[in-house]
Protein backbone atom coordinates (compact mmCIF):
# COMPACT_ATOMS: atom_id res chain seq x y z
CA UNK A 1 0.00 0.00 0.00
CA UNK A 2 0.97 3.68 -0.55
CA UNK A 3 0.55 6.14 2.19
CA UNK A 4 1.72 10.02 1.06
CA UNK A 5 3.81 8.51 -2.13
CA UNK A 6 5.77 5.89 0.36
CA UNK A 7 5.28 2.70 -0.47
CA UNK A 8 3.73 0.80 3.02
CA UNK A 9 4.87 -2.77 3.01
CA UNK A 10 2.32 -3.86 5.72
CA UNK A 11 -1.36 -4.68 5.63
CA UNK A 12 -2.90 -1.82 7.14
CA UNK A 13 -6.32 -2.04 7.25
CA UNK A 14 -7.25 1.43 6.21
CA UNK A 15 -5.24 1.69 3.12
CA UNK A 16 -6.49 -1.55 2.10
CA UNK A 17 -9.56 -0.59 2.05
CA UNK A 18 -9.49 2.66 0.75
CA UNK A 19 -7.62 1.17 -2.74
CA UNK A 20 -10.19 -1.60 -2.69
CA UNK A 21 -13.14 1.18 -2.65
CA UNK A 22 -11.22 3.00 -5.22
CA UNK A 23 -11.51 -0.54 -7.48
CA UNK A 24 -15.03 -1.01 -6.74
CA UNK A 25 -16.08 2.48 -7.77
CA UNK A 26 -14.15 2.37 -10.84
CA UNK A 27 -14.71 -1.23 -12.37
CA UNK A 28 -18.16 -2.47 -10.38
CA UNK A 29 -21.56 -1.70 -11.86
CA UNK A 30 -22.57 -3.11 -8.38
CA UNK A 31 -23.93 -0.41 -5.96
CA UNK A 32 -22.23 -0.69 -2.99
CA UNK A 33 -21.38 2.34 -0.14
CA UNK A 34 -18.29 1.07 -0.24
CA UNK A 35 -16.59 4.84 0.27
CA UNK A 36 -18.55 4.39 3.69
CA UNK A 37 -17.29 0.96 4.20
CA UNK A 38 -13.34 2.27 3.44
CA UNK A 39 -14.46 5.03 6.42
CA UNK A 40 -15.67 2.76 8.97
CA UNK A 41 -12.86 0.03 8.35
CA UNK A 42 -10.12 2.89 9.14
CA UNK A 43 -11.66 2.82 13.12
CA UNK A 44 -13.26 -0.74 13.06
CA UNK A 45 -10.98 -3.20 11.89
CA UNK A 46 -7.24 -3.42 12.93
CA UNK A 47 -4.77 -6.15 12.71
CA UNK A 48 -5.37 -8.44 15.67
CA UNK A 49 -1.71 -10.65 15.09
CA UNK A 50 0.24 -12.38 12.06
CA UNK A 51 -0.95 -16.55 13.06
CA UNK A 52 2.32 -18.37 12.60
CA UNK A 53 4.71 -18.36 10.38
CA UNK A 54 4.12 -14.60 10.67
CA UNK A 55 5.07 -12.33 7.76
CA UNK A 56 8.51 -11.45 6.58
CA UNK A 57 8.69 -8.35 4.41
CA UNK A 58 11.04 -8.83 1.18
CA UNK A 59 12.42 -6.85 -1.96
CA UNK A 60 10.61 -7.99 -5.41
CA UNK A 61 12.91 -6.57 -8.02
CA UNK A 62 10.96 -5.83 -11.34
CA UNK A 63 13.70 -7.54 -13.49
CA UNK A 64 17.05 -9.54 -12.68
CA UNK A 65 19.40 -7.34 -14.67
CA UNK A 66 17.87 -4.22 -13.31
CA UNK A 67 17.76 -2.43 -9.35
CA UNK A 68 14.32 -1.34 -9.06
CA UNK A 69 12.39 -2.99 -6.64
CA UNK A 70 9.66 -2.29 -4.18
CA UNK A 71 8.88 -4.06 -0.98
CA UNK A 72 6.30 -6.30 0.46
CA UNK A 73 5.26 -8.85 2.45
CA UNK A 74 4.42 -12.40 2.25
CA UNK A 75 2.48 -14.16 5.21
CA UNK A 76 -1.00 -14.58 7.56
CA UNK A 77 -2.37 -11.54 9.30
CA UNK A 78 -5.77 -12.04 11.47
CA UNK A 79 -7.64 -8.51 11.00
CA UNK A 80 -10.31 -8.39 13.71
CA UNK A 81 -13.67 -6.00 14.24
CA UNK A 82 -13.74 -3.74 17.13
CA UNK A 83 -16.70 -5.25 18.89
CA UNK A 84 -18.19 -1.98 19.85
CA UNK A 85 -18.14 -0.59 16.00
CA UNK A 86 -19.33 -3.55 14.69
CA UNK A 87 -22.28 -2.42 11.97
CA UNK A 88 -23.17 -5.19 9.78
CA UNK A 89 -24.26 -3.26 6.66
CA UNK A 90 -20.22 -2.36 6.66
CA UNK A 91 -19.12 -5.59 7.26
CA UNK A 92 -20.54 -7.18 4.69
CA UNK A 93 -19.60 -4.88 2.18
CA UNK A 94 -15.63 -4.99 3.83
CA UNK A 95 -15.80 -9.12 3.35
CA UNK A 96 -17.22 -8.20 -0.69
CA UNK A 97 -14.40 -6.09 -1.28
CA UNK A 98 -11.94 -8.82 0.28
CA UNK A 99 -13.28 -11.31 -1.78
CA UNK A 100 -13.03 -8.92 -4.89
CA UNK A 101 -9.17 -8.38 -3.51
CA UNK A 102 -8.78 -12.43 -4.51
CA UNK A 103 -9.07 -11.72 -8.24
CA UNK A 104 -8.25 -8.01 -8.61
CA UNK A 105 -5.46 -7.87 -5.81
CA UNK A 106 -4.38 -4.75 -3.66
CA UNK A 107 -1.92 -2.19 -2.93
CA UNK A 108 1.06 -1.46 -5.27
CA UNK A 109 1.73 -3.08 -8.49
CA UNK A 110 -1.24 -5.26 -8.42
CA UNK A 111 -1.29 -5.66 -11.67
CA UNK A 112 2.20 -6.98 -11.97
CA UNK A 113 0.98 -9.84 -9.72
CA UNK A 114 1.05 -8.36 -6.77
CA UNK A 115 -0.94 -8.27 -3.67
CA UNK A 116 -2.62 -11.11 -3.68
CA UNK A 117 -4.81 -12.33 -0.92
CA UNK A 118 -6.56 -15.20 0.33
CA UNK A 119 -9.67 -14.48 2.15
CA UNK A 120 -10.21 -16.66 4.95
CA UNK A 121 -13.70 -16.25 7.55
CA UNK A 122 -13.10 -17.88 10.73
CA UNK A 123 -14.96 -20.22 12.05
CA UNK A 124 -17.27 -18.56 14.86
CA UNK A 125 -16.92 -19.89 18.08
CA UNK A 126 -19.85 -19.23 18.66
CA UNK A 127 -21.39 -21.76 16.11
CA UNK A 128 -22.55 -25.06 17.26
CA UNK A 129 -23.20 -27.99 15.38
CA UNK A 130 -27.05 -27.99 14.33
CA UNK A 131 -28.74 -30.34 16.78
CA UNK A 132 -31.25 -33.11 14.40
Amino acid sequence: AKCGGIAVPLPIPSLMFRNLARLWSAFSGISLDVWGAARWAESAIAIAGFPKPGIRTMRVYEHPTTNKWIAGFMGTVRFAVKEDLYKEKYAKIAAALLRMAEITNVGVRRTAGLGMIKYIVPKSKLSSPQSQ
